[in-house]
């Protein structure tokens, strides 16, 4: 009886889930746009981690065209600071930031020096939160009353939900943006019920977008090799630009890739901690022994 009592609710819980989701992610509404057709203007877009990986798909797929390419150390808040300035002082604002520039050790926490967990740190998480405090206090930013007009999206990674071993640096610094940012939501003095709109702590014109993929094959994780990777495969740098750009078009709220990535980390909830312990590290636990890492393709070329 109880067997059945505890289904039946899994059942309905799963049911209302997959219906939030679908309205949540507009799937009844899906329209193609581009980023002129959405704004009527072209945005000043700001993009960290440029250099490599991810971004150069996401630079091909929002077809940017006028590029320029900054050398900062976004670690070192004085250097994060001075180009911030720059580029405000030369574009007037940032209409667009994407938060996407991060690194992994690929080591278990009694492997690695406390200095490598700690530039982890400053890299995925504190120089976020500081660009994402220069970004919302612009001063048109502050003064706009058109929603939209402004757009935040940080690049989590599901690592910020489900932990993983040898990942305590990168798994930390993600749980700590996962916080971050639900946090600043909560703390609005008005709280919207809209599923298309986000209000951001007192900006109420600003759009708030976090994506949660799955591992990337890009050189962040290379070598990343788990047991589950028939079922749950690496994503492509393609695919993954791809549904960062439809999000931003979209202006969603929040964004899983894999897309049942989002259900399995809601049933994972309820089972007690030895479980997920197990599960994550049967299906990704193994993958991190042949991590390389993009530090050390170089090195293992030679």
């Amino acid at each position: 009886m109880d067997c059945c009592y505890l289904l039946t609710q899994l059942i309905v819980i799963l049911s209302l889930s997959i219906i939030a989701f679908a309205l949540k992610q507009n799937v009844f509404t899906r329209r193609k746009q581009t980023i002129k057709e959405k704004n009527g203007q072209k945005y000043v877009i700001v993009i960290t981690g440029a250099a490599q990986g991810l971004v150069q798909d996401i630079k091909q797929e929002t077809g940017i065209k006028s590029i320029e390419f900054i050398k900062v150390d976004i670690s070192d808040p004085t250097q994060l600071l001075i180009t911030w300035n720059s580029i405000i002082s030369t574009h007037k604002q940032v209409n667009l930031l994407i938060n996407n520039a991060a690194r992994a050790i690929g080591k278990r926490f009694c492997d690695m020096q406390f200095e490598q967990f700690k530039k982890t740190i400053e890299i995925n998480y504190f120089s976020i939160m500081q660009l994402t405090k220069l970004f919302l206090d612009q001063k048109f930013l502050i003064e706009s009353k058109e929603y939209g007009e402004y757009h935040l999206v940080n690049i989590i990674s599901i690592a910020g939900h489900a932990a993983s071993a040898q990942n305590s640096d990168y798994s930390g610094s993600k749980f700590a943006l996962t916080g971050s940012f639900d946090a600043i939501r909560q703390g609005n003095k008005q709280i919207s019920l809209s599923i298309s709109k986000e209000l951001v702590q007192d900006r109420p014109n600003v759009c708030l977008t976090n994506i949660y993929p799955y591992f990337i094959s890009t050189g962040l994780f290379h070598g990343f090799d788990p047991k589950m990777k028939y079922i749950v495969p690496t994503l492509k740098p393609e695919y993954t630009a791809n549904r960062i750009y439809d999000s931003i078009i979209q202006e969603k709220r929040e964004v899983y890739i894999w897309w049942y990535i989002c259900y399995l980390k809601m049933v994972f909830d309820y089972f007690p901690l030895s479980l997920k312990l197990w599960i994550v590290q049967f299906t990704t636990g193994d993958g991190m022994k042949s991590f390389v890492g993009r530090d050390q393709i170089g090195k293992k070329k030679q």
